[in-house]
């Protein structure tokens, strides 16, 4: 079965939907006209078939302004957390988020600090009993 199989059916389904509906639409027009012909009233039931509009597509995620600009910096995120982390022994990984959201730097630092200790140029250390998260010293 194909991957998008699901989605396809779903969206045939949506679209067999939205024509059923049109066409009972229709039918209730004509109802209606043939009962305002006559004299006599709906009942009101057609008015709220009418008035249930088809959802519109969502325009995008909600919050996003535009396209996210890549930062350019003089210092390599790398280099800053390490000069960060020399300047400040045993800091915590919050404390050097802050450092690199000070810098204006986008999202946190903790892609960079997992990549420096795989590298060896960090070390993770234990952070104290009931604290979350660790400490992190030069190598």
């Amino acid at each position: 079965m194909p991957r998008f199989g699901p989605v396809k059916k779903i969206a045939h389904e949506i679209k067999k939907l939205r024509a059923e509906r049109a066409a009972c639409a229709k039918k209730l027009a004509e109802i209606d006209a043939l009962f305002a012909a006559l004299g006599l009233a709906t009942g009101g039931a057609t008015a709220a078939v009418a008035e249930v509009a088809p959802a519109a597509a969502p325009a995008g995620r909600p919050g996003r302004k535009g396209k996210r600009k890549r930062g350019k910096f003089a210092v390599s995120g790398d280099v800053s957390v390490l000069e960060f982390v020399k300047a400040n022994a045993k800091c915590t990984a919050k404390e050097v988020n802050a450092h690199w959201q000070g810098e204006g730097r986008g999202g946190s630092a903790n892609n960079t600090l997992t990549r420096l200790v795989q590298d060896g140029k960090l070390k993770r250390l234990q952070g104290a009993k009931g604290d979350r998260g660790g400490r992190y010293d030069v190598a």
